[in-house]
This record gives C-alpha cells, structure tokens and sequence, in this order.
C-alpha cells in the first residue's frame, strides 16, 4: 500500500531504487561486520539508497557519521 498513486507510480518506475542496502539489515552494525535485524521506521535515504537500522536511537549514532560507516560497511 501507498501513501499516493504517485508514490506508486515511483516505485513500479525503479524499484530497485527502494531495495534497502545491506539486504534490509541494520546499517551501524554491518559497519562492524555483524548482521543485526532492522526497524522499518529507522530508516534513512542517503544518496538515493536506503538504508534501515535496528532502533532508531542506533539510527542517531549511524546519523552522526553515516559516510564512515558506509564505506566500512561496504567493505563487508
């Protein structure tokens, strides 16, 4: 479900656009190397991609440095 037919039009346009990263898994933690389940409110979009957390107080953590734990959690 929707919040608009446009929203949906967006999606069915490029859905992979809305793929979470990681495989859905909490972004900090995967910056450590570790596979945690994630919040679906704690997300963030961040150039284009979508990355979820496992909380939204570890979402305030990852938000503080985002681009570090990115390209760490890239390298796993």
């Amino acid at each position: 479900m929707f919040a608009t037919k446009q929203h949906q039009r967006q999606f069915e346009q490029s859905p992979e656009r809305y793929i979470p990263q990681y495989g859905g898994y909490c972004a900090y933690a995967m910056s450590s190397g570790f596979v945690v389940s994630s919040d679906p409110q704690a997300f963030t979009v961040y150039q284009d991609k979508l990355y979820l957390n496992y909380s939204l107080s570890v979402r305030e953590n990852w938000l503080e440095n985002k681009a570090q734990f990115i390209q760490e959690a890239d390298g796993y």
